[in-house]
């Protein structure tokens, strides 16, 4: 056997970057060039690059901007990216599979660039729908190069830095981390905004970051220590975003991924939802929905239409209805159509939507958020169904983001969005859901199976529970 330099062998590693996926299903340490990889690919998708890379200058309206980040330079390094993604794809193809969860959200990507050929700006479909296809592969190889409890710990990770990294800028650097009175979002001038285009965009990774430490292992005093450092710096940086709609969706899904993992199995879970529902349907016939709708508006310091919302999602959905089915095209239609429905409307361009599911039917039709709704109704069935006891980390991780991004979207359109973190996560999430979830084992215990029952010897240690730097 001839043994390799250690550079000879990292680039070995980035020749041959499969190298990475045997090692990880065969339990042993991931090689550098495969952390490297995902974590380049962690950080585009978070969004955090678009001013360092491209700046602050943004093309169209002020808002346009948050929906879609025209950033050439951005868009550039990340078709690279997709592109060898794809490469890899080409040649491992029978390493990169589709999970079974996972078709509904490949079948709207797919959708989304089939609709450059009903859309009035194709260019643009096309452009913002590869990268939701780009991101839809990465995930995918993502998925075949580690096993899930190397996934979290390497996410995991990415959030100590990423968290760090924006606390630091914003001592460092406040003129730049904050929102100003001389930038386009005037408005929101002396709040957060990190190396992030807008303070909501922070806000949202912010929110995913704090729920993915919130819920990884401590498996050592040191990072235990990382963990809730960062945890509290998130949290006391999301308050300095001032975002209302996250103030509201994070505390909703952890405390609901707790009771549901408590409750131990579907029959209590499917009981205490229905309860709720039930609680729900009640107040709203009893005409108190209102009442409590503006004190919650209030408390998170929001009038009765939620800063406008409800004035946008109305207009939003009657233009909407004028190509119902298959939409109007992914990314094309606010500006084409919607949009100036909108200002007509209101008096002004919001941007985008400010809710996913009709953002949705907007670009997509009936057809886009079909698929949609069935993804997360499929994962929602199946997470109800899984017994607690085993990896209950990962169970109150997927219960609390399934509800997080449900009820984000109740107030951003980030459903479907190009090239985000979000997308990735739940392409993932079904990569999990498609796994069995096994217990916790002892560090260094020495397990028959492998991690997807090859038979092969391997240590615990890098197994189905995250929670250390490697």
């Amino acid at each position: 056997m001839t043994l390799l330099s250690p550079r000879r062998a990292f680039r070995s590693d980035l020749r041959r970057p499969y190298a990475g996926a045997e090692k990880a299903v065969c339990g042993q340490s991931v090689p550098l060039s495969t952390k490297i990889f995902l974590f380049v690919g962690f950080l585009i998708l978070s969004g955090a690059l678009q001013r360092p890379i491209g700046g602050d200058v943004i093309e169209g309206t002020p808002t346009a901007g948050i929906a879609i980040e025209s950033n050439f330079a951005m868009a550039v390094v990340g078709m690279i990216f997709y592109a060898w993604c794809g490469v890899y794809a080409l040649r491992y193809f029978d390493r990169v599979k589709v999970p079974t969860s996972a078709l509904p959200l490949v079948y709207v990507a797919a959708l989304a660039l089939a609709s450059t050929i009903w859309s009035e700006m194709p260019i643009l479909t096309l452009t913002r729908a590869a990268g939701v296809a780009g991101c839809t592969l990465f995930s995918l190889v993502a998925l075949s190069m580690v096993d899930t409890g190397e996934m979290r710990r390497m996410l995991e990770n990415f959030s100590i830095f990423l968290i760090a990294v924006t606390a630091v800028v914003a001592v460092t650097s406040p003129g730049y981390a904050f929102h100003s009175d001389t930038d386009i979002f005037v408005r929101h001038a002396g709040l957060l905004r990190g190396t992030f285009i807008h303070k909501n965009s922070l806000a949202r990774v912010l929110c995913l970051l704090v729920v993915i430490l919130y819920y990884a292992i401590d498996r050592s005093r040191t990072f235990g220590i990382l963990k809730w450092s960062a945890i509290i710096l998130g949290v006391g940086m999301l308050a300095a975003t001032d975002s209302a709609k996250i103030a509201v969706s994070m505390p909703l899904g952890i405390v609901a991924a707790h009771i549901l993992t408590k409750l131990g199995n579907s029959t209590f879970r499917y009981a205490a939802v229905g309860f709720v529902v039930i609680a729900i349907a009640t107040v709203s016939f009893t005409g108190l929905a209102e009442a409590l709708l503006s004190g919650t508006a209030e408390a998170v310091g929001r009038d009765a239409t939620f800063s406008g919302r409800t004035l946008i999602w109305q207009a939003a959905i009657e233009d909407a209805l004028k190509s119902p089915i298959l939409g109007s095209g992914y990314a094309a239609a606010w500006p084409t159509s919607t949009g100036l429905a909108v200002w007509r409307a209101l008096g002004f361009d919001p941007g985008h939507a400010h809710n996913g599911y009709i953002m949705t039917i907007v670009d997509l039709g009936l057809v886009g958020v079909a698929l949609m709704g069935f993804f997360l109704a499929s994962a929602f069935i199946r997470l109800m169904g899984r017994q607690s006891g085993g990896d209950d980390a990962l169970l109150k991780f997927q219960f609390a983001w399934f509800f997080v991004f449900v009820a984000n979207n109740m107030a951003g359109s980030f459903m479907v969005q190009s090239s985000d973190i979000y997308w990735f996560t739940l392409v993932i999430m079904a990569g999990f859901l498609d796994k069995a979830v096994k217990p916790i084992t002892p560090r260094f215990a020495i397990s028959g199976n492998g991690p997807f029952g090859t038979g092969r010897h391997r240590s615990a240690s890098p197994s189905n529970s995250g929670g250390a730097f490697p």
